[in-house]
């Protein structure tokens, strides 16, 4: 998978809830996936409303990196949507 792939799946999955944004500083409190050049490594983090780093992720290839942040998108995507059907049953009971 390319970083070009990884974008056009995230996409595909709407992420309103949880922004996993990909070499954009544009938002608050957001997940980054970029390339180090310097180090030669992907790196994936946590960037908070203060330019602070946290949940640092590396890895060696792009492929390693993208197949990991999809995982993480999907992972809570279905996190958030079985939550969100219990809220609503519970509701509604």
């Amino acid at each position: 998978m390319t970083f070009k792939e990884l974008h056009a799946a995230i996409r595909l999955l709407d992420q309103r809830q949880y922004k996993f944004v990909l070499n954009d500083y544009s938002h608050l409190s957001t997940h980054i996936l970029e390339y180090n050049k310097k180090e030669e490594i992907w790196e994936f983090y946590l960037l908070d409303e203060r330019g602070g780093k946290s949940d640092f992720k590396t890895f060696a290839t792009e492929e390693e990196a993208c197949r990991y942040v999809l995982d993480t998108a999907i992972e809570y995507n279905k996190t958030f949507h079985d939550s969100w059907i219990d809220a609503v049953r519970r509701r509604f009971e």
